[in-house]
């Protein structure tokens, strides 16, 4: 085969070698040596401090000498005695900043046991602690959601006091809820039409955050309408004409109500809420946001969230925000601790053995595979199942219902990998994904959506990024933005992926005839759409 021939084995040692670049290993000799440096320089600052706290004084109290005395004799004996004190005080800086170096590490002890104290007590706050209404803590118990997650217990209460709030946290640690929640308790004593309005980037997590208000709400009678692009505009503007008490919608659409439907405005809207809110702000989205704002009334209670702070969304704080309460679970660049992330280096030529390899390997689990093309995707897609996998796709050029029925068969295990764009990256929470493999490696903050398809809620979860000889700086830079390294894939033998080579090839020469098929009869459809 041609693959025994490619020397794998000198393209790994030498993308080790660019990795360990940036990462060093240091010796328990050389971390000593750099706490005793430290201590030493703490040391130094801390005496300096006291040198000049005893000059202060030493100056005091010549003044006060030279104050109360009148005779120059007097003065001069006054000033050597204080001088021969201070001496002494300076001879004395070593005992006295040892008492204070004692006494600062005995708080420092102190305030450690209660700041590990008050998390603990966090930890254990329920639901019932943060003040929910009946209704909705038994839709939760019927969820089955036994505790708040971290970013809950910091947002609610403040949501509560209707205060606008930024909420940054990663990928699948429960916001959705955040916002949800204080929403329903307002609605359940006041049910006012037209009361609320989520923004979301796609038609999926549209429906789904509809589905999450459905789910948490269902002790509470209320309206949800939820409105994308791709779906008849007449049917949705019936459906807003019932005066729904919730509209979950893309930017876009919801601006074409406001312009066009008759009879339909937000004169009386109480909650704005901005669901990824990065994504929201980037250039497909950020006019139509702009409009929106000039739209909708100011006086609102605005809530806006995201797993990543970047400019855009700051610049969305200071325009729309008012005296925001910020609250940061993460860093900007973060992934939840029970997720394994590993990656696998190989050549190229050899990518889709790999993945068929994987594929084999986890067959029995839920996997969701990524691309950055809906071609690459659709690709994939035939190609998994000329394997006999069962897969189905996910992509930008599918219409809405093709999307939808993709989801669903996926969410109800007909299918156990999901071929996805990015489109599928972004806030959808499929139960039970236990892989994630980056078929095409990405930016950081992309990664980090991706990334978060599992290990969600406290589960675990594990990725696999594939990189090749021309993906090396981009693995590092993700790596950088995470300052951490990420690990090997070791559980695949190089010899049992060879064993694939020629399966993957003959599934390859299929999937390429039945793409260009299917191109061929995409542009048949699209020419008779244009007749």
């Amino acid at each position: 085969m041609k693959y025994k021939n490619y020397n794998t084995a000198n393209i790994l040692e030498n993308f080790d070698k660019k990795l360990n670049k940036n990462y060093r290993v240091f010796n328990n000799e050389e971390i000593k040596k750099m706490d005793e440096e430290y201590e030493h320089k703490v040391k130094k600052k801390e005496q300096l401090k006291l040198k000049k706290k005893i000059n202060k004084n030493k100056n005091k109290k010549l003044k006060q000498n030279k104050d109360n005395t009148n005779n120059t004799n007097n003065t001069n004996n006054t000033n050597d005695s204080d001088y021969s004190i201070n001496n002494n005080d300076e001879n004395n800086i070593n005992l006295s900043h040892d008492n204070i170096s004692e006494h600062h590490n005995d708080n420092v002890k102190k305030s450690e046991v209660n700041h590990l104290v008050v998390s603990e007590k966090k930890k254990n706050i329920t639901f019932e602690d943060l003040n929910i209404c009946e209704e909705i803590l038994e839709s939760i118990k019927e969820l089955g959601w036994q505790k708040p997650t971290e970013i809950q217990r910091e947002i609610l209460p403040h949501a509560f006091l209707k205060k606008d709030i930024i909420g940054l946290s990663e990928t699948g640690s429960g916001k959705t809820a955040c916002f949800i929640i204080p929403i329903l308790q307002d609605l359940k004593d006041n049910k006012q039409s037209f009361y609320a309005l989520v923004i979301s980037p796609t038609r999926e997590l549209c429906i789904q955050i509809s589905q999450n208000f459905q789910a948490l709400g269902m002790n509470i009678l209320i309206n949800i309408c939820t409105i994308y692009g791709g779906v008849d505009i007449v049917t949705q503007s019936l459906n807003l004409a019932k005066k729904p008490n919730v509209i979950v919608s893309t930017p876009g659409r919801i601006l074409d109500h406001l312009n066009n439907t008759k009879g339909f405005n937000l004169k009386n809207l109480k909650y704005l809420v901005f669901d990824e809110a990065d994504k929201l702000l980037s250039q497909d989205f950020e006019s139509s946001i702009n409009k929106l704002l000039l739209i909708l009334p100011t006086n609102r209670i605005t809530f806006l969230f995201s797993a990543t702070m970047t400019k855009n969304v700051s610049k969305l704080k200071k325009a729309c925000l008012k005296n925001p309460v910020k609250i940061e679970v993460s860093n900007k660049y973060s992934t939840v601790s029970t997720l394994i992330e590993t990656y696998i280096f190989l050549p190229l030529k050899y990518k889709y053995t790999y993945l068929c390899s994987l594929c084999f390997h986890f067959q029995t689990r839920n996997i969701i595979i990524f691309t950055n093309t809906c071609a690459t995707a659709q690709k994939l897609n035939f190609f998994c199942r000329n394997l006999g996998l069962k897969s189905i796709c996910l992509h930008g050029k599918l219409t809405q219902n093709q999307r939808l029925s993709s989801l669903n068969s996926f969410k109800v295990n007909k299918y156990n990998i999901l071929i996805s764009t990015q489109v599928g990256a972004r806030g959808l929470d499929l139960q039970d994904i236990k892989i994630v493999i980056n078929f095409d490696i990405c930016s950081c903050k992309e990664y980090i959506h991706r990334v978060g398809r599992t290990a969600r809620a406290g589960r675990t979860g594990k990725s696999i990024t594939f990189v090749t000889q021309y993906d090396v700086e981009n693995f590092l830079a993700i790596e950088k933005q995470l300052n951490k390294k990420i690990n090997k894939f070791n559980d695949l033998d190089e010899n049992d992926v060879l064993l694939y080579h020629e399966q993957t090839i003959e599934a390859l020469r299929l999937s390429e005839i039945e793409m260009k098929e299917n191109q061929e009869l995409y542009k048949k459809n699209k020419f008779k759409k244009k007749k």
